[in-house]
């Protein structure tokens, strides 16, 4: 029989066990962990990490958080199997969902770059034209 009410087939239900969330609650955003990517889905890639301790969950690295920039096919930067290291950024337990993130920390930018010279301008007057390229 086909029927879209959750529980209605021959088996009942098939869900996951609830992971124990517990040892990634409260680790810090900046620190890396180990993880292995477990799918790949439109949105993001389910990871599962490792802490040094031995414990382990799945969790989302969404499409945005992969790397700067903007990724278009998840395909083409990750693959099920790939070891990969990211950052824990929330843990819901309630709900049993980690969202991860496998860029820097302080949202992927980069070091800040050093304030250009403007020295040579500083003769130009606001209504002076120059020539340029960009």
């Amino acid at each position: 029989g086909l029927t879209m009410v959750e529980g209605k087939t021959e088996g009942g239900p098939r869900r996951r066990a609830p992971a124990d969330l517990g040892p990634f609650v409260g680790l810090d955003p900046s620190d890396f962990h180990d993880g292995v990517v477990e799918g790949l889905t439109s949105f993001g890639a389910f990871v599962k990490v490792t802490l040094a301790d031995g414990s382990k969950a799945q969790g989302l690295v969404h499409i945005s958080q992969v790397r700067d920039g903007f990724v278009e096919r998840l395909e083409d930067e990750l693959e099920v199997g790939q070891e990969v290291k990211v950052r824990v950024q929330s843990v819901d337990e309630v709900a049993g969902k980690m969202s991860l993130s496998m860029k820097e920390a302080g949202g992927g930018r980069g070091p800040p770059r050093e304030k250009p010279d403007l020295t040579p301008f500083e003769g130009v007057t606001s209504d002076q034209w120059l020539d340029g390229k960009v």
